[in-house]
């Protein structure tokens, strides 16, 4: 039995059809059932694909108009839309909150890891190296932030080889919170 999901199957296909169709930021998806029916798939899992890629920042999805290509600024106002967001003005006000969310971090970790080491794919696992490389890299260079960067892409990587959208957008919720 495979371990990777059915929509993670289809948001794979989905990218590759963005990237083959040489889809723009703005550009509209084919039609839910012509797409489902395109992609041999159901339109429940063509749901959940899509939703995958609309937290990822990929595709923006509008009730009743359809799937499109996110647009660049949509990208970046995905972080103001974290999980953790509302609780960032109590963090601010607490100088030891980021002690807080790097024990929150740590415990998230192992788990995030081990559903990496059930659900990887190839693809996640070469990018789970390279991030690694570029973080071993980094931690020899007199460059804190790049440092940083390097780490957190580390550990997203590991994240987003989890295949678990919660734990996904909840470190990047932490790695958002240490930032700030």
């Amino acid at each position: 039995m495979s371990t990777q999901r059915i929509s993670d199957k289809v948001a794979a296909q989905l990218r590759g059809l963005v990237q083959e169709q040489r889809l723009q930021p703005g550009d509209r998806l084919p039609a839910e059932r012509a797409l489902a029916v395109q992609l041999g798939v159901s339109r429940t899992a063509l749901r959940e694909a899509i939703a995958q890629l609309a937290s990822q920042g990929l595709l923006t999805a509008r009730v009743g108009g359809g799937t499109y290509v996110a647009e660049p600024a949509a990208r970046a106002r995905q972080a103001l839309d974290e999980p953790l967001a509302p609780y960032l003005p109590l963090f601010q006000g607490d100088p030891e909150y980021r002690f807080d969310v790097l024990e929150i971090r740590h415990a998230l970790e192992g788990a995030t890891a081990w559903h990496a080491a059930l659900r990887a794919t190839d693809e996640d696992r070469t990018r789970i190296a390279q991030a690694f490389q570029t973080m071993m890299d980094a931690h020899g260079k007199d460059d804190p932030t790049g440092e940083a960067e390097a780490d957190a892409a580390f550990h997203l990587s590991i994240a987003e080889a989890s295949h678990n959208l919660v734990l996904l957008q909840v470190m990047r919720g932490l790695f958002e919170l240490l930032q700030t």
